[in-house]
């Protein structure tokens, strides 16, 4: 099976702000840096880098973080066989590990840092937390979509002692950006 994905046209603009205005009520967030943005043909504008000046996805650039995301998925693809899989389901649909609510399994969270994502180096807390306020404002009448969005990771607590501390490459299931052929 073959499936072709059309490929965008980026070109690289730079949105230039007058840091300087006259008007004194004006919020200026970019730090005094012009923005990077890409624009598609279609005119959706993609940002380049962040407000704190960070790139997205730059797997060019070389860095510890993208050393160690590259090292997670290469644990992965070794370890991660359907025979680990079915072990591991087993195990954990015994559901004998704790009982808690969902806002203490969050908290559990805020040990945990995801390696295999180049984008963030925080608590896994931080993650859910800014994807269910992300989905909130994108999506205000959705209230299921924002409680999904919260609890889209909260498997992760697998990594930590108490409940078994698999290895990150282990639990990070990414059925929707990374797909795995078991």
């Amino acid at each position: 099976m073959v499936i072709l994905l059309e490929q965008h046209d980026f070109g690289l603009q730079f949105e230039e702000k007058n840091v300087h205005s006259e008007e004194t009520n004006e919020l200026v967030l970019d730090g005094g840096f012009p923005s990077l943005k890409q624009v598609s043909n279609d005119g959706f504008t993609v940002p380049e880098i962040n407000s704190f000046g960070h790139s997205f996805r730059n797997y060019d650039a070389e860095s510890e973080r993208k050393k160690g995301v590259e090292e997670f998925y290469r644990l992965q693809h070794i370890n991660q066989t359907y025979d680990f899989v079915k072990r591991t389901r087993e195990e954990y649909k015994k559901l004998d590990k704790a009982e808690m609510s969902i806002w203490e399994c969050c908290e559990l969270l805020n040990e945990v840092v995801d390696e295999s994502d180049p984008d963030l180096d925080e608590p896994q807390i931080q993650h859910l937390l800014q994807s269910a306020e992300a989905i909130r404002k994108d999506y205000p009448d959705e209230d299921w979509l924002h409680l999904t969005a919260l609890i889209h990771d909260l498997g992760k607590i697998l990594l930590l002692p108490k409940f078994g501390e698999l290895p990150q490459w282990g639990c990070c299931w990414r059925y929707v950006s990374t797909r795995l052929c078991l």
